[in-house]
This record gives C-alpha cells, sequence and structure tokens, in this order.
C-alpha cells in the first residue's frame, strides 16, 4: 500500500540533492568569483523509466501498467535501445530500455534515461546478485533519490517453485538489500504477466499502480 510518509521522504531526498549539486558545483571547489556559473540543473522530465535485466518483465510490466505496446516476446534481449509511449491525460511518457548485466553494455544508456526521468521503476525477479544490486545503487544515485521503486516481478513463478515460508524469507532478503541502498525505496511484488494451468491471467500490479499514481500525482 501506499506510504503516507513516502511523499515528505521524496521531498528530503529532492533537498539533499540540491546541497550535492551545490557542494559539488564549480563555484564551491575553486576561488573563481561569486558571478561563476554553477552546473546546469536538470530538467527532469515527466518519465516513468523501467530497468532492470534482460527478461526481468519491463516491457510486458510497462504494458500492463499503462496499456502501451512495447514489444515483448521470449527471444532474449528484445529491448535494444530506448523507447518511450505516451499514457494518461497529461503527457507522462513511460520509458522502456534495454536490459543491463547483459552481453551488450547498455549501462550509460539506461543511467542517462533515469537521470532525465521523474520517477524510475526497478524490476527484479528475486534476491539480487551483487552486480544487480550495485546496479540499483547506481539508478539511486542517479535519481538523486527523486524517485525509485523496486518492483519483484513473476511472483506466480516464485508461488510454484517455492514455499510460503520461502518466499517470505526471500522477501525479507530482497526488503534488506534495497534499504541497503536507500530506508526511502518501496518493495513491491507482483506479476505483469502471471500464468495459471497453462493460461495468461490478469496482471496482479494494483499495489504498484496505486504507488505511481501517488507519485505522479505529485512530481
Amino acid at each position: 500500500m501506499f506510504d503516507p510518509f513516502s511523499l515528505t521522504a521524496i521531498a528530503i531526498a529532492v533537498a539533499a540533492r540540491e546541497v550535492y549539486r551545490a557542494m559539488n558545483s564549480p563555484s564551491s571547489t575553486s576561488t573563481a568569483s561569486p558571478t561563476t556559473t554553477s552546473t546546469p540543473k536538470i530538467e527532469r522530465q515527466k518519465h516513468v523509466v523501467f530497468i532492470g535485466k534482460t527478461n526481468s518483465g519491463k516491457s510486458t510490466l510497462a504494458n500492463a501498467l499503462f496499456n502501451t505496446d512495447f514489444t515483448v516476446g521470449p527471444t532474449h534481449g528484445v529491448t535494444s535501445m530506448v523507447q518511450r509511449r505516451y499514457f494518461g491525460d497529461n503527457y507522462w511518457q513511460a520509458v522502456d530500455t534495454p536490459g543491463i548485466l547483459d552481453t551488450t553494455d547498455y549501462s550509460c544508456t539506461v543511467l542517462n534515461a533515469v537521470e532525465e526521468s521523474k520517477l524510475a521503476v526497478f524490476v527484479t525477479t528475486g534476491q539480487m546478485l551483487r552486480d544487480e544490486h550495485e546496479f540499483l545503487r547506481r539508478v539511486w544515485y542517479k535519481s538523486y533519490g527523486y524517485g525509485v521503486i523496486v518492483f519483484v516481478n513473476k511472483l506466480d513463478t516464485r508461488n510454484f517453485n517455492h514455499t510460503s515460508r520461502e518466499i517470505e524469507i526471500e522477501n525479507e532478503l530482497i526488503r534488506n538489500q534495497v534499504r541497503e541502498v536507500s530506508e526511502h525505496i518501496p518493495v513491491i511484488s507482483g506479476s505483469a504477466s502471471p500464468i495459471r494451468y497453462g493460461q495468461r491471467w490478469q496482471a496482479e500490479i494494483q499495489e504498484l499502480q496505486e504507488e505511481i499514481n501517488e507519485r505522479i500525482s505529485v512530481l
């Protein structure tokens, strides 16, 4: 569910971002006159960017959330470039990015998309290995705490392969990993395209949808 303190956390993070920029601007690290031009502020767009490893379900999740038409399929690494689609009535765009930590390194492309977006959804499918966890940290830094959500996708697969106790333990491990990056990143589980009895069911993403709606209503 939406955390009523999350908006306060965003405000604090934004303030911290401005302090960070002020401390690292050229005028704060040189003896130049007070009129020296500081680092330009990044103009963040009304974008919700999706980040995650190849086949984590980024494109499918974006389509389920916003009724967009990003290409999905069983082929490895279908998304090879940044793609954008409008959704809603307020000119917001969903931004689909190439898979991270793949044979082709799209790190710069993905992080640039994060830097220009107001909200980032980091999609994972379970407990993160070191490289994936470190990339989440980089996403958080690039967002300057502006807004990141972690979505643990493919809950239907985990329910099929693990007991409820095992899933509970793994969820706590994932939450601990995210807390190591920031206490202000919510962790939400669900399934963008659940399959039961050999048939595809309606997406289980209501909690994520509510969180995104709350965020973009104030960004």
